[in-house]
């Protein structure tokens, strides 16, 4: 499960540099600078995952507090009273289980670990399962 893990994990960061890369080579004022060799990189690449890494954990964190403040806020508007707010938080994450389920949701990771790199679909789902619990804890 570690490996499964271990390889989904390279799977999206691979993804996420060389869109990254395919998006700045979009730009018309970077076109002519940035050549096909920039894919070939391994040092930029490294650079580039390694900022993609401290952006989405940033991005975790802040939509983490932002999630906190908002319960927070919605009990001091409509009760007038901050002493409901374990009720309303634990309420709100209890239905956010059921709507922001991501076991069942289709994504392009999915399709290009099951399909494209031909991992085992039990082993991938465990894997992600584990994955996303332990980032969500």
């Amino acid at each position: 499960m570690i490996s499964q893990l271990k390889r989904s994990l390279k799977i999206d960061i691979c993804y996420a540099v060389n869109s990254f890369i395919y998006s700045i080579r979009k730009l018309p004022i970077l076109n002519d600078l940035i050549t096909d060799d920039i894919y070939k990189s391994k040092t930029l690449k490294n650079i580039i995952s390694i900022v993609s890494l401290i952006l989405s954990f940033g991005k975790m964190i802040v939509s983490r507090l932002l999630y906190f403040f908002v319960i927070y806020y919605i009990c001091d508007f409509i009760f007038k009273d901050t002493s409901y707010f374990g009720h309303v938080f634990f309420l709100f994450t209890m239905i956010g289980m059921f709507i922001n389920n991501k076991l069942l949701n289709t994504s392009q990771k999915k399709y290009l670990s099951i399909l494209v790199f031909n991992m085992d679909a039990s082993k991938f789902m465990w894997s992600s399962l584990v994955w996303d619990l332990f980032i969500n804890v």
